[in-house]
């Protein structure tokens, strides 16, 4: 390849080889072959298959020849080049395709050449050249020729870097190894000085030169430090991390790391070719005891653990290299009197002042052992590697202490490779486990209240996001963490409060409005000067309310005094006492003198009553008493004792109806709420907003809506529950009113037919309105009429006198049957109130289980599953996990066990309800036999009554089997 041809010069200005493509089968051979393989003959290069012409001025090919591609990254190509003018090899970089597109890349590309050419050390690759043509930007560096090259002959051998080099060879000697970290450790410190920082500091990136000197490469992820700031090309929270070389914090935020982070990179450079491995695998029992405080030092995981400086950690690895060169012993020298602490030379066995004989215990079996042996005669166990187990121990204890969970794993990662050979040093390993793992869950937990924390405050469940926040505190590093937001939490939730009190005010619901005020009041701070203004806005509201409903009763209850008068005047002209209807009405009178405004409207209305002439009667003019009307029937004492125990009973059936309309709605309104509070404790907005509709369109309608399709499953079944109560009601207080009129009319035909024989025709006729006017009655009909509408038997009572002993009978029955039901309703409720606590013993059984077999997964579903139910303390078919086995199983296993307490109770209603029917049926077959059919009647409608119950209907639809076709 004649370097004076200009012909040549513009066939070569184009390399042919596709950058994004991989290193060719040559350069793989160049650098993974044997010695013969890695050496590229240039008289051999072809031409025409590497390279193809293309004439153009200014081109990088005027002034190299491009003979082959050497290497190649994730973002550039490296290609071996001669530089034609000055005879020397090259290495030519540039970025590929992708790479090209990318500014940021191109930009560190660019800052890699500015990093390298301020520095000039011999143990730093040196930048000949920056260039750009058509193809983009390249860097001419110095090529960095391997260690079986010939310099200055035909042959150029491939690169060699320090991971091949140990790879191939196998490790360094302890004193070859800090002789190369040393030279490293001054370029860096060089570099440093330049206001450079490496950050990316590996064995791949250290070349060996022929000599076999380092020369550090690859400062694409450099870091300029200027004096007018930093060129920073690295955004915050950007991770660059090389795996077990990368300092840890540059896995968080690349931007704040310094120069400690290339104190680790040459830590892990110093320990990969000590041992071989990766420093990610660091064991701290695999280096020699010389170095390694030194390097576990430089290693430390927390940067303000490390060496301050590269300068300082290459100082002290010179102070090691400068040591005589005798072999440290592997054991110790010396040993401490624990009770005089003398330091007596191991070759001495008693205390040279005091005479103690200087033993220690074997960590294994507890053997007494000379001080410095370090395998025990009796079991054989390494005292050594058990007294670093145990600092290992102690320095993970610590760190739980502090919280500093991040530096667990790390610790934990030291005990690989410790072979206990007893129980003891098993115990010890389960603890570094146990500690791992519980360190591992409390930073999960840490990580997971972390992200929560935000989404409650979003969504306003302050007393969620302050539990979540202590919680927290007790698994974080900093105990004071999210102090700012525990202190804005009272303001926050006053604040969230007082939209809830205005948007009830906005939607009229002013009763809410002044419950959540008063309650806000009463809260620190919510007294703020908006909130009490709204509260006496409030509050001026309810009075005025109470004033104007006041003075509307008033006003209702003077217009019905004013009406009065002429009804007054029409019925007690003839009355005996003109005097007292005098007082009564003479201040009324005054509306119908001719100076009232209304004295013309309410004549009017009293004309309409016949009522002409307003004036009272005199004291002095007493009207004449009127003598009463006849009426046998008033007289009778059977027809009194009659009515009078017919009135007693309607009366005690109003009364009974009273009390329940006064009761059911209260009832009904804490139901209500309780479902509220069920649902708001489980965050389910949508279900609460639909039973606070319901209980706000009840608490002004008294009334229950209907029953919807749309209506969720508990709301519906509540609706229906009272629903079917209330009916049941009514249908009894029907059936009571029935059965009183009827005996109450059989009684009283009985006087009739005894009256008509003994010729009281009067009273007969009087008898006999009377029974029609019963029937008659809007209280008999009404219940007639209910009664027939919903399908029961209208209630005959049995009027016989021998037949009492058969309703009583009956009675008995109902009785024992209410009976037999509650103690139903209490072994259920005995048994439904002790599922919670079984099922949670459960639930903790199953996460030691799982916490024992290491299955994390398993555990945390589990724990969640107990952090719902701790809320909302029930299980539905929606909670079985469909994630984890063993949970689907418990869970299924327990809604069995609720569905069979619930089967045993609808059991026990039917065999109940079955004994009570069979017993009625047996009375009304032998009533039947004797001809009392009224009896038989009663006791048919019991038998009926008995089997429409909802409880016992509940139960055959739930014992009722569901068919495969529905």
């Amino acid at each position: 390849m004649d370097e004076g041809d200009g012909k040549e010069k513009r066939e070569t200005a184009r390399i042919v080889l596709d950058p994004t493509v991989g290193v060719s089968d040559r350069a793989q051979r160049m650098q993974g072959g044997a010695a013969e393989e890695r050496t590229l003959l240039i008289s051999e290069m072809p031409r025409t298959d590497a390279v193809r012409a293309q004439s153009g001025e200014g081109s990088i090919f005027d002034q190299y020849a491009v003979l082959d591609r050497i290497g190649d990254g994730g973002m550039g190509v490296v290609y071996l080049a001669r530089d034609r003018r000055l005879g020397r090899f090259v290495a030519i970089k540039r970025l590929n395709r992708q790479a090209q597109q990318n500014v940021n890349l191109r930009e560190r590309f660019l800052q890699e050449a500015i990093s390298v050419a301020a520095l000039n050390h011999s143990h730093i690759v040196h930048i000949y050249g920056l260039g750009e043509d058509a193809d983009g930007a390249y860097l001419v560096m110095e090529y960095v020729e391997g260690p079986d090259g010939r310099a200055g002959g035909v042959e150029v051998a491939a690169p060699l870097t320090l991971e091949q080099a140990v790879s191939r060879d196998g490790q360094m000697s302890l004193a070859e190894a800090i002789d190369l970290v040393v030279k490293l450790g001054r370029a860096i410190s060089y570099a440093h000085g330049q206001g450079v920082i490496h950050r990316d500091l590996k064995p791949s990136n250290v070349l060996l030169d022929v000599s076999r000197e380092p020369k550090i490469v690859d400062f694409g992820l450099a870091r300029l430090r200027q004096k007018g700031g930093e060129n920073k090309l690295t955004v915050p929270g950007e991770k660059l991390l090389s795996l077990g070389y990368g300092a840890p914090e540059q896995e968080q935020d690349a931007s704040v790391s310094d120069e400690r982070a290339d104190v680790y990179g040459l830590g892990g450079i110093l320990y990969f070719v000590i041992t071989g491995q990766n420093p990610r695998y660091f064991r701290e029992q695999d280096l020699p005891p010389g170095v390694r405080e030194v390097l576990v030092k430089a290693l430390a995981t927390d940067r303000e653990q490390r060496w301050g400086t590269v300068a300082v950690f290459t100082d002290a690895l010179a102070a090691l290299q400068s040591r005589t060169h005798v072999e440290t012993p592997t054991v110790k020298t010396t040993w401490h009197c624990k009770w005089c602490d003398t330091v007596n030379p191991l070759t001495i066995r008693y205390c040279a002042e005091c005479g103690w004989e200087g033993t220690e215990e074997c960590p294994e079996c507890g053997t007494d052992l000379f001080v410095g042996i370090q395998y025990c005669g009796a079991c054989g166990a390494d005292v050594r590697a058990y007294e670093s187990l145990g600092m290992i121990l102690h320095r993970m204890r610590k760190a739980v202490e502090a919280r500093r969970y991040e530096l667990i794993p790390a610790l934990a990662g030291r005990v690989h490779g410790f072979d206990p050979v007893g129980p003891s040093g098993r115990n010890m390993l389960q603890d570094v486990r146990e500690i791992q793992s519980a360190a591992e869950r409390a930073q999960a937990r840490g990580t997971q209240l972390k992200e929560q924390i935000p989404l409650e405050l979003r969504a306003e469940n302050y007393e969620r996001a302050e539990d979540f926040i202590k919680e927290y505190r007790t698994v974080s590093e900093t105990p004071q963490a999210f102090g700012e937001v525990l202190e804005e939490l009272p303001a926050l939730r006053a604040r969230r409060e007082f939209q809830r009190a205005r948007r009830a005010q906005r939607t009229g619901e002013w009763k809410r409005a002044l419950r959540i005020c008063t309650a806000l009041m009463e809260q620190p701070g919510g007294r703020n000067p908006e909130s009490e203004a709204l509260y006496r806005g409030l509050v001026t509201r309810r009075w005025v309310l109470r004033v104007l409903r006041v003075a509307a009763v008033a006003l209702a209850v003077a217009l019905v005094y004013v009406l009065h008068v002429p009804l007054v005047l029409k019925y007690t002209a003839e009355s005996e006492s003109p005097a007292l209807w005098r007082a009564v009405c003479r201040p009324a009178m005054w509306a119908y003198e001719a100076m009232c405004p209304l004295g013309a409207a309410v004549k009017t209305y009293a004309g309409w009553w016949g009522v002409r002439q307003f004036a009272l009667p005199a004291v002095d003019e007493p009207s004449p008493p009127k003598r009463p009307p006849q009426n046998e029937a008033t007289d009778a004492p059977e027809f009194v004792a009659l009515r009078d125990s017919y009135q007693a009973k309607l009366a005690e059936v109003e009364n009974e109806r009273a009390q329940f309309d006064s009761s059911w709605p209260a009832q009904y309104t804490r139901e209500l709420e309780a479902l509220m509070e069920s649902y708001r404790a489980g965050g389910f907005f949508d279900n609460w907003s639909a039973v606070d509709a319901e209980l706000r369109q009840f608490a002004e309608h008294r009334r229950i809506s209907p029953v919807s399709p749309r209506d969720l499953t508990e709301l519906a079944a509540l609706k229906t529950r009272q629903l079917q109560v209330n009916e049941t009601r009514k249908r009894e207080r029907a059936q009571k009113i029935v059965a009183a009129c009827l005996r109450y009319t059989f009684d009283l035909n009985e006087l009739i037919r005894t009256a008509t024989r003994e010729g009281r025709m009067t009273l007969a006729g009087e008898l006999s309105a009377e029974v029609r006017r019963v029937k008659s009655s809007p209280a008999v009909t009404g219940a007639e009429a209910l009664l027939a509408a919903s399908g029961t038997p209208e209630v005959t009572p049995i009027p016989l006198t021998d037949d009492a002993q058969h309703a009583n009978a009956a009675e008995e029955v109902k009785a024992e049957y209410a009976r037999q039901l509650a103690v139903l309703d209490a072994e259920y409720a005995e048994k439904r109130a002790k599922w919670p606590e079984k099922y949670v013993e459960d639930l903790h059984q199953l996460m030691r289980k799982v916490q024992d077999e290491g299955e994390y997964e398993a555990w945390r579903v589990a724990q969640q599953e107990l952090d719902r139910f701790e809320l909302e303390r029930e299980l539905r078919k929606v909670d079985v996990s469909f994630v984890q086995e063993g949970l689907a199983s418990l869970q299924n296993r327990h809604l069995a066990l609720l569905h069979g307490y619930r089967e045993a109770q609808a059991r026990g209603i039917i065999e109940l309800t079955d004994k009570s029917v069979r017993q009625l049926e047996e009375t009304q077959r032998r009533l039947t036999r004797e001809g009392k059919m009224e009896a038989a009647a009663v006791t048919n409608g019991e038998i009926r009554r008995l089997k429409s119950l909802p409880e016992y209907l509940a139960a055959v639809q739930l014992l009722t089997p569901v068919s495969g076709g529905e």
